[in-house]
């Protein structure tokens, strides 16, 4: 009796130590059940919220494009205006901010006079009271600023910047405009137009830079006529 007693105990206590295993291993998998779906959520809440940072920084770009094309209208839209990059400035300052000037003075008249004693034309812009700086219409970049003035670096941008020029001077710095969205949030955007009419396309491939010799003498002076494309019959 006593011999069967024992081994009934010795099978009670197996069948505990086997449960409390099956416990631990059920405890153990909820954890990792638990854990993988708290990383899963936290992925999911990163993703969204970067989705919702890239939706706001393109619905930024495409406001300051749709600004930059509206001030490019406005000001350079009638016939008689000139645009020209800060560099002719005097004072320094940004090189490649670009500026919108009038072709003719307010009151209509041209800068273009007749020189009473030679009978040539003489530009009055070219006297030294006209002043481009004072009478520029406007900088087609983002903000209300001058170009020699000094921008904060909180409240500007570099738009172009190494990896796109090799000098500083060559670099693009515009002010920066406040916008707020649809959340609430205040954004700020930064637009720059460049002047493209006042560089030289190398990009362009010059048919006539070779042209040997027994080609046409004017076909010589195919490059110095208009753009690397122009040809006699184009022009």
């Amino acid at each position: 009796m006593q011999g069967g007693s024992s081994r009934a105990t010795g099978g009670r206590q197996a069948g505990g130590g086997f449960a409390l295993v099956a416990c631990v291993s059920v405890l153990l998998l909820m954890v990792l059940i638990a854990l993988s779906l708290v990383t899963l959520s936290s992925v999911e809440i990163r993703h969204s919220r970067q989705s919702r940072d890239m939706a706001i920084a393109r619905a930024n770009a495409r406001l300051a494009l749709t600004t930059a094309i509206g001030q490019l209208q406005l000001h350079l839209g009638p016939d008689q205006r000139v645009s020209a990059t800060s560099s002719i400035l005097a004072n320094g300052g940004a090189r490649h901010w670009t500026g919108v000037w009038r072709t003719r003075r307010e009151d209509g008249t041209s800068f273009l006079e007749r020189d009473p004693r030679t009978g040539s034309l003489r530009d009055l812009r070219a006297a030294p009271g006209w002043m481009p700086e004072q009478e520029v219409l406007a900088w087609l970049v983002s903000g209300d600023a001058h170009p020699a003035a000094a921008l904060p670096p909180g409240h500007s941008v570099e738009l172009v910047g190494p990896g796109s020029v090799t000098s500083g001077d060559d670099r693009v710095r515009v002010p920066t405009v406040p916008v707020v969205g649809d959340d609430g949030n205040r954004h700020r955007i930064a637009w720059w137009v460049g002047d493209l009419g006042v560089r030289a396309n190398v990009a362009v491939a010059d048919p006539h830079r070779n042209p040997g010799p027994s080609a046409p003498e004017a076909v010589r002076y195919y490059p110095t006529m208009a753009t690397q494309q122009a040809e006699a019959e184009m022009m």
